[in-house]
């Protein structure tokens, strides 16, 4: 017995200081990538404003063979309102919706986690001479969660090489678009 109440009281210290510290932390996040891409301004905004061109570039495809897009085949694909879902046995499920399209400019998706929360994507395009620069933000708030408020610290680290990762795969596709007899890879999206 003498053993057990210095026991729970390191036990409550311990879920106390968690707590605090939780509360303490930030409950937004916004992480942002930028590439230039040497492409149209039209060649590349096609590919983000366009969710079936998503299977060439996603970073989460390439990185997780059980990451899968469905792609409902009456629904919205291209601009404000397409959307699709897709599930994964390492990262779960969700839904990506296109919240606002302005062409060549900027797309707005919303992301849905289920019980993982949401968060909001931006895309922003500027044509500097014959490149394209692409920035990819990513937005969002995990409101009084604490676990998802330690989950911030390591936000950028997690997420950020998925859109490093993204947008070296959307500019390899690109470039690949100017290959001629270019060869068809099987796809995770159906």
């Amino acid at each position: 017995m003498k053993l057990f109440k210095p026991f729970l009281i390191g036990i409550f210290t311990f879920v106390t200081l968690f707590l605090i510290i939780a509360w303490i932390l930030p409950s937004s996040y916004s992480l942002q990538r930028t590439r230039v891409i040497n492409a149209s301004i039209g060649k590349v905004f096609l590919q983000i404003n366009d969710i079936r061109q998503y299977k060439n570039w996603c970073p989460w495809l390439a990185m997780d063979s059980t990451h899968k897009i469905h792609i409902n085949p009456t629904a919205k694909t291209v601009g404000q309102g397409a959307t699709y879902d897709w599930t994964s046995q390492v990262s779960g499920s969700g839904k990506l919706t296109i919240k606002t399209s302005h062409k060549n400019r900027h797309v707005a998706t919303h992301l849905d986690f289920g019980d993982h929360g949401e968060a909001d994507a931006f895309w922003d395009f500027t044509e500097t001479d014959s490149n394209v620069s692409v920035s990819w933000t990513l937005k969002g708030d995990v409101g009084y969660n604490p676990f998802g408020r330690y989950m911030i610290l390591f936000m950028e680290s997690m997420v950020g090489t998925h859109f490093e990762l993204g947008l070296d795969r959307l500019n390899t596709h690109i470039k690949s678009l100017e290959l001629p007899n270019q060869n068809k890879t099987t796809s995770n999206i159906y």
